[in-house]
């Protein structure tokens, strides 16, 4: 079976266009190819599809781009191929009247041919084939492409793969629309990130059991080695649990500490009064209400209550635009309860089940107040708040709270994988890409409250010489060092100078372009925490865990650590010392299992100073230029066992030597210094401790 003549017009009208803008973005070909008339080789063809399924922002140019003029309709089914293929081998099976089968993943596809029947392409089967499969027109198809493996296949070969196909028809049925293409991709994606963290342990390990020492002094093997993520998941939470349990901290004395000991007071005099002084003044401050602080604490009280009451709905507007869903669903169910809750203690002891014990909120006085009285905690909405809640719109609060909320997390996630970005960018972006109707006084406004409260994670950042007004990562700006005395002058210097640079790199580099689903719905830390690189690294840091640090928390703390540290960029010396410092042996950090997982990393993390690109996504955009033009090599490499790359005592300046240059305090190119491993002769004694010839102990690797 195959698509139908139109269907396949339009099938390779959009393909011939896909495959003639990468050409002409990384001139694969020496001449231009047009859709319709692509006079390319097969090799060249090849080549070319390879290329297309590689670079993911190939297709979100080509939408932006839209060279061909090609209608919203056509666009779109190229954003569904973006989003949506599956590339790889697969296992083509049988043909049958209506589909052929292919299996990959343990999932089973039945596709069918563009112009042709599949059948008349690779009539002989069983097959492993290398090809894309794509959604088109409810169908499952394939992009046009299928290479064979060279493979002598066994006389039993087809009962193996009927045994595969049985199993993924048993756990998913046979797919054949594009609607079940579309469902499978993202549990594809999981299991293939899934068997690469496999694949990257397996190798460490395999290196290690080669001759790496298993054991090294002042290491121990934690209770979390070898642990699935799940698995390592449980058993630390459990861990921390009894942690917190035999600290003493519980949900009850939390409570308890919150709460006033005294019977319940219902207005929001009373509960003023309880209050003191420099607690009052804030929440003058905070409503802007003036010239209260010479005044006595009972005339602030008495004047400051009948300010909040005239003021009850603006201040309990600003309550549930502040909080959480938690604590707004908390107001709620006060609201509905004439103000009150009430919970005994004994309802939040440890021994009664997570599951049944009552929801609690962190008490914000005076809004949301705690009392405890005879073993029983009481909340409760103050009486003025109570009658300002039915003339609340809560429609108008919903829409408000959903707009702050895709601002603010767009904020934070640019911040945060780029360092900084300019005020109007992150508007244009906003309207591009997720609010096409903001208005941009009520985005400036939202910015603005937000900074001057102190709930977000940047600042405003205004660049020397420059009209710009950006947002930066909080840690970007010195102001929030202050406290600590330790910080020189040269430190503050180094903040304005890194900020200088990375204004001076973000304007040579163009900013990663991410889509929407990934900056609203993706928190950078857990995406990093979710790399495949990071879980290897935490595998090792399980394995290898300093004895006077905790099994449960050592590797998380390191991984936390080392993302500040890999975000502001890191020097190989840096890197080595960081290490150290948490105590593992030079022996293990310099062995090639370990510098090769923590390479890996680094190459696969953004960096700041690469404007929202890990190295390695960089490496490959900066050899769009032509081929054969981009570098080679990785931006971190291994030189006799020892890290190269990344940044060396100072901030880079060359987009083309981005990976490897820093510049110092004049903002001069410093030369690096690959650190090495000390070289050991075959015949020496190992380092190890072994008692044997090196080259028969870890010299074997």
């Amino acid at each position: 079976m195959h698509l139908n003549r139109a269907q396949a017009n339009r099938f390779y009208r959009l393909f011939e266009a896909l495959i003639s803008y990468t050409n002409l973005k990384f001139d694969i070909v020496d001449r231009t190819l047009i859709p319709g008339k692509v006079n390319a080789s097969p090799s060249e063809i090849n080549e070319l599809v390879e290329k297309l399924w590689s670079d993911d922002s190939i297709f979100s140019n080509f939408v932006e781009e839209n060279i061909f003029s090609l209608p919203k309709v056509d666009l779109k089914t190229i954003e569904e191929w973006a989003k949506y293929h599956v590339t790889g081998p697969f296992i083509l099976t049988s043909h049958t009247p209506r589909h052929s089968i292919v299996i990959t993943d343990e999932f089973a596809f039945g596709i069918i041919g563009i112009s042709d029947s599949i059948r008349n392409v690779v009539p002989d089967v069983p097959k492993i084939v290398y090809t894309t499969l794509l959604p088109f027109e409810g169908h499952i198809v394939y992009d046009s492409q299928f290479s064979s493996f060279p493979v002598v296949y066994s006389p039993n070969i087809q009962e193996m793969f009927d045994e595969f196909y049985r199993d993924a028809y048993s756990k998913h049925g046979l797919l054949v629309t594009a609607d079940d293409l579309m469902k499978a991709v993202p549990q594809i994606k999981k299991a293939r990130v899934e068997q690469e963290q496999d694949k990257l342990i397996d190798q460490f390990l395999s290196e290690r059991d080669a001759g790496i020492p298993k054991v090294y002094e002042g290491v121990h093997r934690g209770a979390l080695a070898d642990l699935s993520g799940e698995e390592r998941e449980q058993k630390a939470s459990a861990a921390l649990k009894e942690l917190f349990r035999k600290s003493g901290f519980s949900r009850l004395s939390f409570l308890t500490e919150s709460a006033f000991k005294q019977p319940p007071c219902y207005t929001l005099a009373e509960i003023l009064s309880l209050l003191s002084k420099e607690r009052l003044l804030d929440i003058a401050r905070a409503v802007n209400a003036k010239k209260f602080s010479k005044l006595r604490k009972s005339e602030l009280v008495e004047l400051l209550a009948d300010h909040l009451n005239e003021v009850a709905v603006e201040v309990l507007e600003t309550v549930l635009l502040k909080g959480t869903d938690a604590s707004r669903s908390f107001v709620k169910v006060l609201a509905a309860n004439d103000g009150t809750i009430s919970i005994a203690a004994s309802d939040l002891s440890d021994d009664v089940p997570e599951e049944k014990r009552p929801k609690i909120l962190e008490p914000f006085s005076p809004f949301v107040n705690l009392f405890l009285e005879n073993e029983t905690f009481t909340y409760v909405l103050p009486r003025e708040l109570i009658d300002a809640y039915p003339l609340i719109d809560m429609e108008k609060i919903e829409q408000e709270i959903q707009l702050t909320d895709t601002i603010l997390t767009s904020a934070c996630f640019f911040t945060e994988v780029c360092g900084l970005i300019p005020v109007d960018d992150l508007y244009r972006w906003l309207v591009d890409n997720a609010m096409p109707d903001l208005d941009e006084l009520t985005y400036y406004k939202i910015i603005l409250r937000t900074v001057i409260s102190g709930d977000a994670d940047f600042e405003f950042y205004y660049p020397e010489d420059s009209d710009l007004e950006c947002l930066a990562h909080y840690t970007l700006i010195e102001d929030v060092y202050d406290f600590d005395s330790e910080m020189t002058e040269e430190d503050f210097e180094f903040y304005k100078d890194f900020r200088k640079y990375l204004g001076k790199r973000h304007s040579q580099i163009p900013r990663k372009p991410f889509a929407a689903e990934e900056v609203l719905n993706d928190d950078p830390y857990e995406l990093y925490l979710l790399n495949p690189h990071t879980v290897a690294l935490c595998n090792l840091l399980d394995a290898h865990v300093p004895d006077d640090k905790h099994d449960y928390a050592f590797a998380d703390r390191v991984l936390e650590e080392l993302y500040d540290l890999v975000q502001w960029g890191t020097s190989t010396k840096s890197l080595i010392e960081f290490f150290q410092e948490q105590g593992l042996p030079e022996e293990l950090i310099f062995t090639q299992g370990f510098l090769d997982v923590t390479t890996n990393l680094l190459n696969n993390v953004p960096h700041w100073a690469n404007n929202g690109w890990t190295p390695a996504e960089l490496m490959r955009q900066t050899s769009k230029k032509g081929k054969g033009k981009g570098r080679s090599h990785a931006p971190f490499e291994l030189i006799d066992g020892g890290l190269s790359g990344g940044f060396e005592d100072g901030f880079g300046e060359d987009i083309d030597n981005q990976y490897h240059d820093w510049f110092d305090d004049f903002g001069d190119k410093v030369k690096r210094e690959p650190v090495v491993v000390e070289k050991i002769g075959r015949n020496e004694p190992c380092p190890c401790g072994s008692g044997k010839k090196y080259k028969n102990c870890c010299g074997r690797a």
